[in-house]
C-alpha cells in the first residue's frame, strides 16, 4: 500500500486513507488480491483496515 500510494500520490490532493478506501473496495469487488487478505487483517469499528504493509496484487495486465 505504502509504495503504491509514494508513486501515484504525487501532485495529487489524496492521503493515504483514500488510497485505502479504493484498495480495500477494490479487493471487497475481487478486482485485486490482498497479502494478508481481509479475513486475516485487524478490524477498526467493524470495517476491513489496509496497513501500509499490505500487499496489493493486481491482476496480470491490469491497467489500475
Amino acid at each position: 500500500m505504502r509504495q503504491i500510494f509514494e508513486r501515484h500520490s504525487v501532485d495529487k490532493d489524496y492521503v493515504s486513507s483514500n488510497y485505502k478506501k479504493a484498495l480495500i473496495s477494490l479487493e471487497g469487488k475481487g478486482e485485486i488480491q490482498a497479502v494478508p487478505p481481509a479475513h486475516k487483517r485487524p478490524k477498526n469499528k467493524g470495517l476491513v483496515t489496509f496497513a501500509d504493509r499490505v500487499i496489493a496484487i493486481f491482476p496480470k495486465g491490469s491497467s489500475k
